[in-house]
């Protein structure tokens, strides 16, 4: 049963007799016995105060419950009051909590009869959506494949605009009767503030121009500020380093009157991209004929979660995969299960239109990704699932697989996505789809959360004090390239030698071993913030978690073993367990997958020079292409330091030591070479120690 219609024709208490219902629902006892009469169950006695077992609400209201009062009785009896009703697209939201934390959610179906109001409880809101499926206009869902697929993208997309534009006109201004009377509302429904109905701030209705429905009364002031969304946002995941450039070559041939604008990050990078598709011309107040434009926005998802969408799939709640769900409602819940996860796809297998005809996959060792090297690209329990899903759903060639692969990716994006905007709209009351990039969010959510406004400078003197308080950052390997530790704590501590450790800190905002001396100083242990250590340590303390300006131990409290460093950002740690990390700046992650602990050590020891085969993708003017390139990887040049003689050793140019140092080395080059010339040396020095090393070019191979 989808719904539950108390019958209290006697008085307006619907709303307390469903919340009764709700929480005995969840939380029991049962007030209704199996097989009851449906009088019974629907008797408002049932779950009024005459009932010695039901559990009545806090606080008192009056009734029937507004929605001015529904925060309030939220807070009283830790509950999420969610209201719905029918509309010409279907059952939609009318009132959505923003209360947190709080696991009860009373859902209410708002049912209106001219000025007659009734609520009915919803019980299973995920039946009755699907119950209501068939009344609800879809878009239409299409797999285009072929030559021309974004050309028909880019076409599809102007459709949806005409589409949307016509969708605006008609719930353009508000027809119905408000559900609520304006003499029952005490706050505005947008600043939560008093309504004082006064002459300069009136108080007026506020709707939805998309959807046509009934948002509340609000100050005339929060309704003209408040902005509608002028355009549609669409998100795609890593829209600006691979789908955007097809989109712009689209567009070279489509419709000219269309205006297009971008962000762009570089001049092949964009952040966004926004089409205004050209509707129709109107005449303004001068008789000039004027452009009428619907704006279609592209966004790049990636940019609000930088995390695979597989990933992001698997940290979505079971419960948010609504839109999923939805389109497959007619297959078995236990085979939409295993659409809940990113696929693989053979994509190197598909050479021509004509593999997709196959009739079944192709076997794993086929399954291969020219940037890992071709390298097989899936586990065997990737492949298994691949060749379940092939058969759960019955497909019949790889084709059909691929379509199937697509959409469940399209709705995999569409549930991350409306997951995260709405638990950014209950956190900080913002739309993320109004923003470019998580940046841009968190910007606004800290000033609304503040709520510090931020003056402008208008003083010379403010704009100097401002800018002296700009300070930079350095990166450099300093002194010693290669290090090994030798201290009691290690399984290879040799006694004789020197105890010495390797230190690895940071300080938060601006970071192994000091524990026996923090130990004996208080005072420079609160400098440090333990509360990444494991819980048994003996320093492990949560106080300074994440304050700013301490200082913390990187590994958690593993101690460092060994450290390569042969430049700024080109680094090796190896940790006592074994474990090792490798930073290559430039070089893509496959490739690092080659690069080991003990190839670092190499290089400054023996002086080599790696190579190693880098694959990516890139663009020239957004066509797209595979590089292939035989790049230097690791090598033991630094131009910003220089190398001594013993190849470990480094000191800055210009440092008075690097005199002694080339005195030794011409006397190693050159016997007979007489100490007066080092007037012409020390002329000649900064030349001399920026050729220690000829350039190299990488072949570069475009596939």
């Amino acid at each position: 049963m989808a719904l539950l219609n108390i019958r209290n024709r006697e008085d307006e208490n619907c709303f307390l007799y469903y919340f009764t219902a709700a929480n005995h629902f969840k939380y029991g006892p049962r007030l209704v016995p199996a097989g009851a009469s449906s009088r019974r169950i629907n008797s408002p006695a049932t779950y009024g105060p005459t009932n010695p077992i039901a559990k009545q609400a806090n606080g008192v209201f009056s009734m029937p419950m507004g929605f001015h009062q529904m925060t309030k009785f939220e807070d009283l009896n830790d509950v999420r009051v969610n209201v719905f009703r029918y509309a010409d697209s279907g059952l939609t939201p009318f009132r959505v909590s923003k209360k947190l934390n709080c696991d009860f959610n009373l859902d209410l179906l708002l049912l209106s009869d001219g000025q007659m109001h009734h609520y009915v409880l919803i019980r299973n809101l995920r039946s009755l959506v699907h119950r209501v499926r068939e009344r609800v206009e879809h878009f239409h869902f299409e797999c285009v494949s072929g030559l021309n697929v974004m050309s028909q993208f880019v076409a599809s997309l102007e459709q949806l605009a005409r589409k949307i534009y016509s969708v605006k006109q008609r719930n353009r201004y508000f027809s119905a009767e408000a559900p609520i009377a304006r003499e029952d509302v005490t706050e505005c429904w947008i600043c939560e503030e008093t309504l004082e109905n006064t002459v300069e701030n009136p108080t007026v209705l506020h709707h939805c121009h998309f959807t046509g429905q009934f948002l509340g009364w609000a100050h005339n002031n929060c309704n003209i500020n408040r902005k509608f969304l002028n355009y549609t946002p669409l998100f795609a995941h890593n829209l600006s380093n691979y789908d955007l450039h097809h989109v712009i070559l689209a567009l070279q041939g489509s419709n000219m009157r269309n205006t297009i604008s971008i962000i762009p990050s570089t001049d092949e990078k964009f952040i966004a991209l926004e089409i205004g598709v050209l509707i129709k011309m109107r005449p303004n107040k001068n008789g000039v004929d004027k452009p009428v434009y619907e704006h279609i926005r592209l966004l790049d998802s990636f940019r609000f979660m930088p995390s695979s969408l597989d990933a992001l799939a698997k940290n979505l709640p079971a419960n948010e995969f609504i839109h999923l769900e939805k389109y497959f409602s007619d297959w078995p819940k236990s085979s939409v299960e295993k659409l809940k996860q990113k696929r693989n796809f053979p994509y190197n297998y598909i050479e021509s239109f004509s593999k997709l005809g196959e009739a079944r996959l192709p076997p794993r060792e086929k399954w291969t990704n020219s940037l890992q090297q071709y390298d097989v690209s899936v586990t065997e329990d990737d492949y298994k699932h691949a060749l379940t899903v092939f058969e759960t759903f019955k497909c019949k060639t790889i084709g059909e697989y691929y379509n199937l692969y697509l959409k469940t990716a399209v709705f995999l994006l569409a549930s991350v996505v409306l997951f995260f905007r709405k638990v950014c709209y209950q956190t900080y009351g913002l739309d993320c789809c109004q923003y470019y990039t998580a940046s841009n969010l968190s910007g606004d959510a800290m000033l609304k959360i503040c709520k510090a406004p931020l003056e402008l400078l208008t003083e010379r003197e403010q704009l100097d004090m401002v800018e002296e308080l700009i300070r930079g950052g350095v990166s450099s390997i300093y002194n010693k390239r290669l290090a090994v530790a030798n201290n009691k704590y290690l399984p290879n501590f040799d006694p004789k030698q020197p105890s010495t450790f390797i230190v690895m800190i940071d300080a938060n905002n601006l970071s192994n071993d000091f524990y026996a001396d923090l130990q004996k100083k208080p005072a420079i242990k609160d400098l440090f913030d333990f509360s990444n250590l494991p819980a048994e340590h003996e320093l492990y303390d949560g106080s300074n978690a994440q304050v700013t300006l301490k200082f913390k131990d990187e590994r958690g409290g593993k101690l460092i073993s060994e450290f390569v460093g042969l430049k700024t950002k080109l680094y090796s740690i190896k940790l006592s367990d074994g474990f090792s990390k490798q930073s290559a700046k430039g070089v893509t992650r496959d490739a690092r997958r080659n690069m080991t602990h003990e190839l670092y050590k190499q290089v400054p020891t023996g002086g080599e020079t790696v190579r190693l085969v880098n694959t990516r993708i890139a663009s020239s003017k957004h066509q797209l292409m595979t590089v292939v390139c035989n790049k230097k990887s690791l090598s033991g040049y630094d131009d910003k330091r220089y190398i001594m003689h013993d190849k470990v050793t480094t000191l800055p140019y210009g440092h008075h030591a690097l005199r002694e140092e080339m005195f030794m080395r011409n006397m190693m080059c050159d016997p007979d070479w007489d100490s007066s010339d080092e007037e012409e040396t020390n002329v000649h020095f900064a030349e001399s120690t920026m050729e220690q090393s000829p350039p190299v070019t990488p072949h570069t191979q475009l596939q």
